[in-house]
């Protein structure tokens, strides 16, 4: 590593032990001091050492210059979830959401930061448990092997969801819980009238047909991901799979404008954009917060919304949604005594 003022995108990632990508969501979340310099991101050496040192000792405490009134999230995008900070404000005036599309994986990153008061999620167990923790160890601590679940299919009751599991082994000796948002349908997203016939993952590898991607480390490309493996498919047969972007619009704007064939996305940003949608499954969107942060003025506010009237209608205005248990602590990992 260079003795200069400024270290690089690499050296940061090298000095934390995290992906490059990783380095990128901090910036994106304003998580760590950096300038830009003729496109390239520098970050002050000083500045970086002394931000190492507040973080750990701020670890396990709600960020300390969010004002009471005011909740930070990040996570995976979702197109009711960025409808919530108008409804927050005509719901519960005085109180301001700030909100951040880092993919499911970044913002649990970004809570274990302290950047945030909570991440906003989904993942399945049998994509989270092949997801390595920064330094790419992939060691799944004291949890059991991933288990394989059919789209569509919910974790049982009892059982440890994905998102817990990995939020368990990322955030290790926190205690941190799960708030449902809401349920949603993912599924192929194709031109009207589907023209290429997609019904089905092993169509995706077809010759004619073209893929718009979603990010590495959004649980949408998790998701495919996993349909991939257990479909005995390699990713390096689809066409068009180098191609990401960040949320369900852009890859329904890219099936729209004819730039891809199909996408993997929810049913509502189809709808929105007048196209086909064949279903693949429905998942729970999950708000992952630590245990304390819940008697914060916002959050409360944030659950008294997710549980009133005007967000169930919300949610039924968007194909594909359910707010049946918005609002309700599904899980909880108590963390080190």
């Amino acid at each position: 590593m260079s003795t200069t003022p400024y270290l690089t995108t690499r050296e940061v990632a090298e000095l934390l032990r995290i992906h490059e990508k990783q380095v990128y969501a901090l910036i994106k979340a304003g998580a760590i001091p950096c300038t830009r310099v003729t496109g390239k991101w520098l970050f002050p050496r000083r500045l970086v050492d002394e931000w190492l040192v507040t973080s750990s000792a701020r670890r396990g405490a709600p960020p300390p210059t969010a004002a009471r009134q005011t909740l930070l999230i990040a996570g995976s995008d979702d197109l009711l979830l960025s409808s919530l900070p108008s409804l927050l404000r005509r719901q519960a005036p005085g109180f301001i959401l700030g909100w951040a599309c880092l993919g499911s994986i970044g913002g649990l990153y970004a809570l274990r930061d302290g950047a945030v008061h909570v991440a906003g999620c989904h993942l399945d167990a049998a994509a989270a448990g092949d997801i390595p923790l920064e330094g790419g160890s992939g060691d799944r601590g004291p949890s059991q092997p991933a288990r394989r679940s059919l789209p569509g299919q919910q974790a049982a009751p009892g059982t440890v969801s994905g998102t817990q599991d990995y939020a368990r082994r990322l955030l290790a000796g926190e205690a941190t819980l799960a708030v449902t948002f809401a349920e949603r349908c993912q599924g192929w997203i194709v031109a009207r009238g589907n023209p290429k016939r997609i019904a089905r993952v092993a169509d995706l590898v077809r010759r004619e047909v073209r893929l718009v991607n979603r990010q590495e480390g959004s649980g949408t490309r998790l998701l495919l991901e996993r349909c991939l493996r257990e479909a005995g498919l390699e990713r390096r047969r689809l066409r068009g799979a180098e191609r990401e972007v960040s949320t369900h619009l852009e890859v329904a704007m890219a099936v729209a404008r004819g730039e891809a064939d199909v996408a993997l996305g929810t049913e509502a940003a189809a709808a929105a954009l007048r196209l086909d949608f064949v279903p693949l499954a429905r998942e729970r969107y999950q708000l992952i917060m630590q245990r304390r942060t819940l008697e914060l003025p916002s959050v409360q506010a944030l659950l008294e919304v997710l549980r009133s009237s005007a967000f169930a209608r919300l949610a039924r205005s968007l194909p594909g949604y359910s707010a049946q248990a918005a609002g309700s602590v599904c899980w909880e990992n108590p963390g080190e005594a």
